[in-house]
């Protein structure tokens, strides 16, 4: 990336973060004009590195190796999104810095991204000149940058405390997890109670990525994204997980009707998970999940009496 481009990136960046008619929280992908790239991979950087400043930075699954098996450009004609590799290898970066406490090299970067350590450094120079990169005894961490996005677009994050998800769990009898969407995955900011099943806990406590279409909450909050949006969602997972798209597609109407979405094994054989939202106001901003063990009808019945009396818990608080 030229010092130009680099320069005219963080520029747009920024002024993406500022006004509000190009802030993605205010405004469908579906309903911006194509003709500006910049404007594109700005609003999609703000998107993905807002949640930083938050929750520390969800580790989405590997995307070193599709740098080079998506092609750059925005929405295409059928409003489909594509990856673009310096977006991804920026965020990628973002990413990286945040996971690690003590900070990492560019070397370390380069190594781990299959990438050429100049065209690295040239990013981390960028990025530490921004201030989403913070640079001691040449080891690279997470800089105030994100949080800062956060603050200036009013980012909309569910805010339960732990002492109330432990409360949650309690009256549910379940464990329970809050739940966001970040792009294409489904990631867990925190979780309530202890859980019955200990191969999850990694999931939350480390804000591992979860594909939307195979998790309950995944479901539910594509199903409450904005319907531009989640047509644009939905084509780009229809190239990896058809069978999956085409089920959610007729699931979709009983999602919004009930508010519930169900995930009978889905992403775990062994796992039954029960997903209702969190809203502030008309929003949806995010999910509690309810997890149990499968062992057969039984669990499915349990937990519709533990929604029931989440959901009576949470309304009689509101009144």
């Amino acid at each position: 990336m030229t010092a130009w481009l680099r320069s005219r990136l963080v520029a747009v960046l920024g002024q993406a973060a500022i006004l509000p008619n190009l802030n993605p929280c205010n405004q469908p992908w579906g309903a911006r004009s194509s003709g500006s790239t910049d404007l594109v991979f700005a609003e999609l950087l703000v998107f993905l590195v807002g949640w930083w400043g938050r929750i520390g930075g969800p580790c989405r699954r590997d995307r070193s190796a599709t740098y080079n098996k998506d092609k750059a450009g925005g929405m295409s004609e059928h409003g489909r999104r594509r990856r673009h590799r310096t977006v991804d290898r920026v965020v990628w970066i973002l990413e990286a810095a945040a996971r690690a406490p003590g900070g990492v090299t560019v070397a370390e970067l380069a190594r781990m991204a299959g990438a050429p350590a100049s065209s690295v450094q040239d990013l981390v120079n960028g990025l530490v000149a921004t201030g989403f990169l913070l640079e001691q005894r040449r080891r690279f961490r997470l800089g105030p940058a994100p949080h800062v996005l956060n603050l200036i677009a009013g980012r909309v994050v569910p805010r339960i405390s732990q002492a109330e998800l432990n409360e949650l769990s309690r009256v549910a009898g379940t464990p329970v997890l809050l739940t966001v969407r970040v792009g294409l995955d489904a990631v867990h900011l925190a979780r309530g109670g202890e859980d019955e099943i200990p191969r999850l806990v990694p999931l939350a406590d480390e804000h591992m990525a979860r594909p939307l279409l195979r998790t309950a909450a995944g479901r539910l909050l594509l199903a409450f994204t904005d319907e531009a949006e989640r047509r644009g969602l939905l084509d780009e997972l229809a190239r990896h997980d058809p069978e999956a798209v085409a089920e959610f597609r007729r699931a979709l109407p009983g999602i919004r009707a009930s508010r519930i979405s169900r995930s009978e094994g889905l992403a775990d054989p062994e796992v039954s998970a029960l997903a209702i939202p969190v809203t502030d106001g008309p929003v949806v901003t995010g999910a509690l999940v309810l997890t149990q063990r499968r062992r057969g009808r039984s669990e499915r019945l349990s937990l519709d009496r533990a929604a029931a009396r989440l959901l009576a818990h949470i309304q009689e608080g509101r009144t």
